[in-house]
């Protein structure tokens, strides 16, 4: 992990998502310990970080003052996974508080939803096969 406020080439990406949090400590938590990103990047002053979950970044920022309702017009953060019924127990198993179990949609896709700390939506999917 790097401290820092410069972020490198590898964390320049063309399309990313920012999410403005009202606790970082508590979303890098959530994210890193219950849904298994990587984190990368704390500023120095610990109000914005970078994390991963393969060879994509979400970036977090602290905010204070957030309106409410929260993501109002954002649905959902899919992640594209090849086992989502392994990364659903391992989830669950880390203490993870499903919002809609899984299931298989009919446009192909078995999915299951999580809501971060801050109620963003986070579906992960696998192929049907």
């Amino acid at each position: 992990m790097i401290t820092g406020d410069v972020i490198t080439k590898e964390e320049e990406v063309e399309l990313t998502i920012e999410l403005a949090v009202r606790d970082i400590q508590n979303s890098i938590d959530f994210y890193t310990k219950i849904l298994g990103f990587t984190l990368h990047r704390i500023a120095t002053d610990g109000k914005f970080a970078i994390i991963s979950f393969g060879h994509s970044i979400l970036m977090l920022t602290e905010e204070v003052g957030l309106p409410e309702p929260r993501f109002k017009g954002l649905e959902e953060i899919r992640i594209l996974v090849p086992d989502v019924d392994l990364v659903y127990e391992k989830v669950c198993e880390r203490g993870g508080k499903v919002y809609k179990s899984l299931e298989d949609a009919s446009y192909g896709l078995r999915t299951f939803y999580i809501k971060d700390p801050d109620g963003a939506i986070i579906k992960f999917a696998s192929l049907i096969i």
